[in-house]
């Protein structure tokens, strides 16, 4: 079929066989109105029409991306919680916000009040301290003096003191209990 448009330049037709209709179809795109996108869609129009699989693969595309976003957004939600270490590791972790985990070997409070939880060995052989700055309302809290010989975690930020790595504990929630066995 020709039909002339007011332009003096012919249309491109297509005649497409619907099976489900049982009816065939004819669609006129004129030249101008075929931009990039718009070949593109025909193209993706012509390619679905002789391959009905080709729109379950776009879906199963759209999926694929749609599942990768949400996982995407579950990594940063995650990244927000600070690393887990062991307080042997605490040194290669300075300046950063994490979680120490290990065992009390002891609990000081020094004739100035101020208290250390120390981690792998007595004070000055600690690999790990937690300190509470004297007159704090933690530093005579009781459940420092229950903590000897437990296992337990103290969230914060990593500092060095005389080469020895500790978090300064300033809430009593930075501290938690995850074992109620002695050591000893």
């Amino acid at each position: 079929m020709n039909v002339n448009s007011s332009s003096g330049r012919q249309p491109n037709h297509r005649i497409n066989f619907s099976a489900q209709k049982n009816e065939f179809i004819t669609t006129v795109i004129s030249a101008e109105k075929c931009s990039q996108f718009g070949r593109q869609n025909q193209i993706d129009r012509t390619e679905a029409d002789r391959n009905p699989g080709y729109r379950h693969l776009k879906m199963w595309i759209r999926l694929f991306i749609a599942i990768f976003a949400l996982l995407l957004c579950a990594a940063v939600a995650r990244a927000d919680k600070p690393a887990v270490i062991k307080d042997s590791e605490a040194i290669k972790y300075v300046g950063k916000e994490v979680e120490v985990r290990g065992r009390v070997v002891s609990v000081t409070t020094s004739p100035l009040g101020t208290a250390f939880i120390n981690f792998g060995g007595e004070y000055p052989n600690q690999t790990f301290s937690g300190f509470i700055a004297a007159g704090s309302k933690i530093a005579s809290h009781k459940k420092l003096a229950m903590i000897h010989g437990k296992t337990i975690s103290i969230t914060g930020t990593i500092e060095l003191y005389k080469g020895k790595p500790e978090i300064k504990v300033v809430s009593a929630d930075q501290i938690k209990v995850l074992d109620s066995q002695t050591g000893r």
